[in-house]
């Protein structure tokens, strides 16, 4: 009798497969990360896989999905905890501890199908806290997260890359905080003095 294969041993079969593909990438990153290594570990046919996602790309997404949401994570947990000079250096050191993970996410050549849901919110989840934590009050916060955003991602991966040293990088990384905290300061003091100015006048 054929075996029925319900949507919870699909659901289990993919989480085994993806926590499979998370240990295979941290072991021989994205250039050695293959399909017939993967089935091997599983100890299942190269073609098993197939029938529970499309394609690589699919599982890379939804490896880069968990990366996103992780991040999330680290990112709420700092600004929870303090403010957002915090939080952009926990995004630093989620980097850095897992350099692996972190080039997957933002992977220049990486196919842009399959359309992750996953993947999508999460991608979302860390701008919308990027946007928020850079922003001062009376400014764009998109366009404010996005700038500041882009300037710690370019230090890493310029640092990923070679380009950039431990030591030098270290130092980009304190200058680049410094300018943020002494940005949001001067900004919040702008915002806060300007009622009381304008009730003194009045």
């Amino acid at each position: 009798m054929p075996r029925v294969i319900t949507p919870l041993i699909v659901a289990d079969f993919r989480k085994r497969l993806t926590d499979a593909a998370a240990d295979l990438l941290a072991e021989r990153g994205i250039e050695g990360f293959n399909m017939r290594e993967l089935a091997k570990r599983l100890r299942v046919s190269p073609m098993t896989a197939y029938r529970y996602f499309k394609d690589k790309q699919e599982i890379l997404g939804e490896l880069r999905a968990r990366g996103f949401a992780r991040l999330g994570d680290v990112l709420e947990q700092a600004q929870a905890n303090g403010s957002g000079t915090e939080a952009l250096q926990a995004y630093a050191g989620f980097a850095l501890a897992d350099p692996v993970t972190y080039r997957l996410m933002f992977d220049l050549f990486q196919s842009p199908e399959p359309q992750i849901q996953e993947l999508t919110l999460h991608q979302a989840r860390v701008r919308e806290i990027m946007n928020r934590l850079a922003c001062a009050p009376d400014e764009l916060p998109e366009a404010t997260g996005q700038l500041w955003w882009a300037s710690l991602h370019g230090s890493l991966a310029l640092h990923f890359a070679g380009k950039l040293d431990r030591a030098a990088f270290e130092t980009a990384l304190a200058d680049l905080l410094d300018q943020f905290a002494h940005r949001r300061e001067r900004a919040w003091r702008c915002h806060t003095s300007v009622p009381a100015t304008l009730t003194a006048a009045e």
